[in-house]
């Protein structure tokens, strides 16, 4: 059994609770809880800030070749723009390292993922120590021989995955989007679901182009199609950027989960979503920063303050710490990941800020803490990463 020691951290924010001056003992994977022992590693944490490690929870990795290539066009354009670019599975591996690297760098801990790369993703996150929810991109635009090759592909890269025997690497189904998958497709993929308990992942409502474009393919909008399938349980939905009153109770009544990425969707010109809407509702609030292609970075810390701002046009009084567990407890509890809080028994999936830097200065109050993290912390402030119990960066 191995241990770490984290002691003397500065502030701890659980997120729940705030504590200062106080040390956290891990062993194995596994927090024990706030307590000082012997153990196998110790690192200083004095003048550090001790956070659960932020949750990207939608993303591909295989496009940070492609970062600044595709610009100034709206969200279908671009789409159609992405397809001119060949990525070959060398480049989706170089893609994959960078951007795990920078995601690292910048205090992710888990990346829910999904591309037409996923094998190499996972050859690459296994190595490097990150976790991650992988899923091989489904589209088959109503072809049949696409529909079968999809589903193929798919069950191929769960097969892998479980050969790695990696604990942190984890799968969900992921077909494209409605308007580009067959009705066939979408409910083979449901079915595959229910069989390995996992979730879809899709891209679901992120413009009024794609909404119009569906209601042309199929008489009604994206999300209220899937529940007419009877696809729409067990979803992980990003963006739904223009959701009807229907299709907002229809996420409320299946228990879908929303990921918001917002600044993908303003440079895409895709719009704002109604978070505080869904946020009323009940509905589960996760963060995503999109491709590195549409953002143009995996910088989670400049995603919450994003996020913090738009919120704040409407409700001036929105509180910093639910930004964070949309990012760290909110994430892990809809992804259903052990991890996402500073307590015993929780995954030990852990980052440290340094305070030092001046733009976190004045911190002497426990009210700075949550307003720092959101509205002033920085990539670059994180020093060091644990994942699983493992120190995967220290710098």
């Amino acid at each position: 059994m191995s241990s770490l020691l984290i002691k003397n951290a500065k502030w701890v924010i659980t997120p729940d609770k705030i504590l200062k001056d106080t040390d956290i003992m891990i062993k194995d994977n596994q927090i024990i809880g706030f307590e000082s022992d012997d153990a196998d590693k110790t690192i200083d944490a004095r003048n550090k800030i001790v956070m659960p490690g932020l949750i990207n929870a939608h993303t591909h990795l295989p496009t940070v070749w492609t970062r600044g290539l595709i610009e100034n066009k709206p969200t279908l354009e671009w789409v159609r723009s992405f397809n001119d670019f060949d990525t070959d599975s060398n480049l989706a591996s170089l893609s994959a390292i960078t951007g795990i690297q920078e995601a690292l760098l910048g205090g992710t801990t888990t990346i829910v993922d999904c591309s037409y790369f996923s094998k190499e993703v996972a050859h690459i996150a296994h190595y490097m120590g990150v976790r991650i929810v992988l899923g091989q991109l489904m589209i088959d635009d109503g072809q049949s021989e696409r529909t079968k090759d999809s589903i193929k592909k798919a069950k191929e890269l769960v097969k892998y995955l479980a050969s790695l025997k990696n604990n942190r690497i984890s799968y969900a189904f992921a077909p494209h989007s409605v308007y580009r998958c067959s009705n066939e497709l979408l409910i083979s993929v449901v079915q595959l679901a229910k069989k390995h308990k996992v979730k879809l992942h899709i891209h679901l409502n992120e413009s009024k182009s794609e909404i119009e474009m569906v209601k042309k393919q199929k008489n009604t909008t994206p999300l209220k199609h899937l529940d007419d399938l009877g696809v729409s349980k067990n979803i992980l939905a990003a963006h739904c950027v223009h959701l009807t009153k229907q299709e907002t109770d229809i996420v409320k009544k299946q228990g879908i989960s929303i990921v918001h990425c917002p600044v993908s969707n303003l440079k895409l010109g895709s719009g704002i979503a109604p978070i505080e809407n869904y946020l009323i509702a009940g509905i589960p609030i996760l963060l995503g920063t999109d491709g590195p292609s549409s953002n143009n970075s995996l910088d989670m810390f400049e995603t919450m303050k994003i996020t913090a701002l738009l919120l704040k046009l409407k409700n001036p009084a929105f509180p910093a710490i639910e930004i964070l567990k949309m990012a760290t407890s909110y994430a892990a509890k809809s992804l259903g990941i052990d991890a996402g809080k500073i307590e015993a028994g929780k995954l030990a999936d852990l980052i440290l800020l340094d305070t030092r830097s001046p733009h976190l200065q004045p911190l002497t109050r426990q009210e700075q803490l949550v307003n720092h993290l959101v509205f002033s912390a920085k990539s670059s402030d994180v020093k060091t990463v644990i994942i699983d119990g493992q120190v995967v960066l220290n710098h």
